[in-house]
């Protein structure tokens, strides 16, 4: 607590008397942690910072009411819903919460709570018993099963979990492997594991890179923090003082078992009080609601009885054995219901936390006809006013702050629905209804005029990124590959190469220059793009996809708008490109340094290599030894394929075309070229 104070009060002073000009960085974060003791980091964590959170990790179990029991889904009894257990590594709250919200009766995390301005520690302790078996009864153990894998890599053979998608595009490419010597393992960082180790990832927040070890490391070898049973890691952090206030969450981000854990709820909402909180709460809406949606895939144990547990990884892929129209859980529950009165105003917290598939987000009254709502802010940057919207979808880690009103008594039902067709190759998930808000009693006398809100844009990250400021674009596709020789199968990647801890894809140099990045999906899939520590604006969004179903969520994915709009995820439609304007400065006063990522938010794609390092550096002498694939800014020569990249300034041909008017026109070609070939 001293040291903050004492540091805001030096940053008033120099700021003041001009010795400092307002775009200083400095590194206000208090120290990192250099050890995963326990006994070490209950002495230091939190001791300098302004507040102090413990999340503690568990082999937890729950009744989950509404639930259909494990002997109605094997009867295929799915609305029998007399409830069940699910058994989960997961989080509760410790010290810095209350029993009140440490959200120990739930899945779901509890709320973090940080104001700009502020030091924040968060001490993850890892207490899953270190012989809780990472996978029960299925292809996955301890180490992989290859040999029961091999049927699995056979495109003949229609019980294999990707054959069906051979309808939607996906080709398998190669020899029909019969032996395990006939399957390569590149890489096995790619392959799922270290289902009991958990790191944490501050979704959105504008603070240091905090994935590697030690929390803000330039080194390019540096390892994940990786904390195993009866460790602790001490995360702490300096919130920017201009920091945007909103929604935003956590969840772990360990490669290799982050999809396992955020399937089991393990993640929760972040409230960055502030401006535009009060902003609200003076215009008359005073009570909030979380709507956190997360994907499940569980799978009967055969320990516990009326008892589930997470799915292996690998095979929950692309595969489900719970019940049709099951997908999704909110705040933790099935299907639950909201009370409201006709005429109140809740500030509705929608958070899309889904692992594998996406969600829509539509509202639909008794008679089915559709209810718009009032969307304030994306991604935890508000807009001047609300906007009325239709509908969402949203892939991982996409927010929503909704100004929910309905002015009448009746039955609203939530839906995530017009999805199938449009995901993977072909499939997606089947129309649910998520929840229900149940409007009865005495209608409020003076409803707030939702409408006509007004609201302080943000300090920082609300600026247009105008395509004159643009230096440099690049050129990033998200590609599947069907290579039967390989595993795991299908590959993920990103440029053409799958994950690889020590490969560096940019140095990025944090001296204010703008880039223009080009995301682009090579196949018949979504891909949710995140990029950590900073946001980005999304000036367009386009898709190549010609199928005939649900045509409507293709329009819903390419008008998120209004544009251009700041967010730090983005859905990637199938067939898609989408255009993104990122400012490389940073947030004044705070230190982004270090290594860094940037991934499909698909964690079971991510897991699987989907996702790729970077470095953030004040000055381009800052990377140190290590050098990136593109060499730094400068990019490496674009080749007319994918993940090109060139210099706006240095770079313009004949006809006076810029760099990121080239890499433009490569991306234009590119999704041309697929969608004739989809078409072909």
């Amino acid at each position: 607590m001293k040291f903050s104070f004492a540091f805001l009060a030096l940053q008033s002073l120099l700021l003041v008397h001009g010795s400092l000009g307002e775009d200083t960085v400095l590194n206000p974060n208090p120290p990192v942690s250099n050890t995963y003791s326990c006994a070490e980091q209950e002495k230091t964590c939190g001791t300098e910072t302004d507040r102090y959170y413990e999340l503690i990790a568990g082999y937890y179990k729950y009744w989950i009411p509404g639930f259909p029991s494990v002997e109605a889904i094997e009867n295929h009894e799915y609305e029998n819903r007399d409830g069940a257990y699910w058994r989960l590594r997961t989080i509760i709250g410790g010290e810095g919460f209350t029993e009140e919200n440490n959200n120990a009766d739930t899945p779901l995390g509890p709320t973090l709570v940080v104001k700009p301005g502020e030091t924040i520690a968060i001490l993850m302790r890892n207490e899953v018993p270190a012989d809780t078996p990472p996978i029960e009864n299925q292809l996955e153990s301890t180490e992989l099963d290859l040999e029961a894998w091999l049927p699995e890599l056979n495109a003949s053979n229609p019980n294999a979990r990707n054959y069906g998608i051979q309808s939607g595009g996906f080709t398998f490419q190669g020899p029909t492997p019969t032996s395990v010597d006939q399957v390569s393992i590149p890489n096995p960082e790619n392959i799922p594991h270290k289902y009991n180790h958990l790191n944490l990832h501050l979704h959105g927040l504008v603070v240091q890179p905090h994935l590697f070890f030690p929390q803000g490391t330039m080194e390019a070898d540096a390892d994940w923090i990786s904390a195993g049973p009866g460790e602790c890691y001490c995360y702490q952090f300096y919130i920017p003082r201009e920091h945007p206030t909103g929604t935003y969450w956590y969840h772990t981000h360990r490669h290799g078992s982050s999809a396992m854990w955020t399937w089991a709820s393990t993640a929760g909402l972040i409230d960055v009080q502030g401006t535009f909180g009060e902003e609200v709460k003076q215009q008359g809406v005073t009570r909030e609601l979380p709507f956190v949606v997360i994907d499940q895939y569980n799978a009967p144990s055969e320990d516990e009885n009326n008892t589930y547990v997470v799915q292996p990884f690998l095979y929950a892929q692309t595969d489900n054995h719970i019940a049709e129209g099951l997908q999704y859980m909110v705040n933790g529950m099935p299907q639950p219901t909201f009370e409201m009165r006709p005429g109140e105003t809740v500030w509705l917290k929608y958070l899309s936390g889904a692992v594998n598939i996406v969600n829509s987000f539509h509202i639909l009254r008794e008679d089915g006809t559709p209810f718009p709502v009032y969307d304030a802010a994306s991604d935890g940057i508000n807009y001047a006013s609300p906007v009325l919207k239709k509908a969402f979808i949203n892939g991982g880690g996409m927010r929503q702050d909704i100004m929910l009103q309905f002015p009448e008594a009746g039955l609203y039902h939530v839906w995530t629905k017009d999805l199938v067709g449009v995901q993977f190759f072909g499939l997606g998930p089947a129309d649910m209804r998520m929840a229900t808000f149940n409007v009865t009693g005495d209608p409020v006398e003076s409803p707030v005029d939702v409408a006509n809100m007004k609201f302080s844009l943000p300090k920082t990250h609300t600026k247009d990124i105008d395509a004159s400021e643009v230096t440099l674009s690049r050129v990033v596709t998200f590609d599947i590959t069907g290579d039967t020789t390989i595993f795991p199968f299908p590959q993920f990647k990103i440029n053409g190469e799958a994950f690889e801890l020590d490969r560096i894809m940019y140095d990025l140099t944090l001296d204010g220059h703008a880039e223009e990045w080009i995301l682009i999906s090579t196949t018949n899939v979504i891909h949710p793009f995140h990029l950590h520590v900073l946001p980005f604006q999304v000036v367009s969004v386009f898709s190549g996809y010609n199928g005939t179903q649900n045509t409507d969520s293709i329009k819903i994915m390419e008008e998120i708008g209004p544009y251009p709009q700041w967010r730090d995820t983005v859905v990637v439609p199938p067939y898609g490109m989408v255009r993104i304007r990122i400012r490389f400065d940073g947030a004044p006063l705070v230190d982004l340094n270090g290594k860094s990522v940037f991934h499909c938010h698909m964690l079971a794609h991510e897991d699987t290599g989907m996702i790729t390092a970077i470095r953030f550096a004040d000055t381009e002498g800052g990377f140190g030894d290590g050098e990136s694939e593109s060499g730094g800014e400068s990019g490496s020569e674009n080749d007319g394929e994918s993940g090109g990249e060139s210099d706006g300034e240095s770079d313009d041909d004949s006809s006076g075309r810029s760099a990121h008017e080239k890499a433009l026109q490569l991306a234009i070609v590119t999704v041309g070229t697929l969608c004739l070939s989809f078409l072909g």
